[in-house]
């Protein structure tokens, strides 16, 4: 009877949206916060380059993310170049924002990402129009509790202090008008040297940690580093660097216990999967043709696990406040049976958590 209870109990804490429950996020020491200072991990979907994929990002396709995926949180990856920002920053500016009241409205939360790939200088002239952007997002963000800002994707090929020089500028920036949201910094090697890299002497910043699991591996300088930096995982895949390649499941699974707080200071690190398009590469998590058929439901190889693992993962902490323990196949088929009743009520009414149990007693 405890379990029924508890689990009805559950139900009635998971009818608030995240950003409801969670409130404007903060950095604590080396962890993300809520409003009131509990642990939060964040765990969703990135776009792809919008300019490329733009009927895979549609209000209909960020309600399935939410409802079914169970995300709660996006991120818009901004491309500076190859055909992105610097084409139209007006147009880019009106999309992003779109996107980001999209989130809002939906409940979730954002991450507004200036994809900086090619060239990896953050201080490149083809990025000139950070201060137009930031300026622009900063002020037209600053009241919103649901966005985070990204303010350079993968600097490479570049050193520390020179990536570091271009956070403090844009820092200071953003600071004179949005004082409050959380900043996500790149650093050196495609974001994912945490060797040369020095903490920046400001509140409320992160750090950018990439991995793909079929290239990169989990070592001890890494776990480490959860010590000592705020960790944001704003990309990782299953598949090679490129994006391509074999998946790596098992390396995947690693990955997924450090980020859960296998490290040595037991941060509990937020992470961002790429990509959700169509794009016909193996990290994407959409089969080809997804996007233009409006079918956000048809995930590849990679997306039925990343959909799998955000779907299960949004238990834990309920779990664990509640302190539930399951001892008999009963206590299982309990949980299976209500996990089913979940999913299905919210596809059915569209409501974010919302669900409908009864057992009889």
């Amino acid at each position: 009877m405890y379990k029924v209870i508890t689990l009805l109990c559950i139900g009635v804490a998971m009818s608030q949206t995240p950003v409801q429950r969670w409130g404007r996020l903060r950095v604590q020491g080396n962890q993300l916060v809520s409003e009131s200072g509990q642990a939060v991990q964040l765990k969703g979907m990135s776009t792809h380059g919008p300019q490329w994929f733009a009927n895979c990002y549609t209000f209909e396709s960020f309600q399935t993310m939410i409802y079914d995926w169970k995300v709660n949180v996006i991120r818009i990856a901004m491309y500076v170049n190859e055909g992105g920002y610097n084409t139209n920053p007006s147009y880019w500016k009106g999309r992003v924002t779109e996107l980001v009241e999209w989130a809002e409205i939906l409940g979730i939360y954002a991450i507004v990402d200036w994809h900086i790939l090619n060239p990896g200088n953050p201080w490149d002239a083809s990025y000139d129009q950070r201060w137009d952007f930031w300026g622009y997002i900063s002020d037209a963000h600053k009241n919103r509790k649901n966005v985070l800002y990204e303010i350079a994707n993968e600097p490479n090929n570049i050193d520390w202090a020179t990536v570091a020089s271009h956070h403090v500028a844009v820092i200071d920036m953003i600071r004179k008008i949005d004082p409050n949201t959380v900043i996500i910094c790149g650093t050196p090697r495609w974001s994912q040297d945490f060797d040369s890299i020095y903490p920046l002497n400001y509140g409320n910043i992160m750090y950018t940690l990439h991995f793909y699991a079929s290239s990169h591996y989990v070592n001890d300088s890494l776990r480490q580093a959860a010590c000592k930096y705020p960790i944001f995982v704003t990309e990782y895949g299953l598949c090679e660097a490129s994006g391509g390649g074999r998946l790596d499941f098992n390396n995947g699974e690693t990955w997924m216990r450090y980020m859960n707080g296998e490290n040595n200071c037991r941060q509990i690190i937020s992470y961002v999967n790429w990509s959700f398009s169509d794009a016909g590469e193996s990290c994407a998590a959409l089969n080809g043709g997804s996007c233009a058929n409006r079918n956000f439901n048809n995930p590849t190889e990679s997306g039925q696990w990343d959909d799998f693992f955000l779907f299960v993962s949004e238990w834990d902490f309920f779990f664990s406040i509640f302190k539930i323990q399951f001892y008999s196949l009963f206590d299982y088929l309990l949980l299976i049976f209500f996990l089913i009743q979940y999913k299905l009520s919210t596809q059915k009414n569209g409501k974010y958590f919302g669900f409908t149990l009864q057992i009889n007693m």
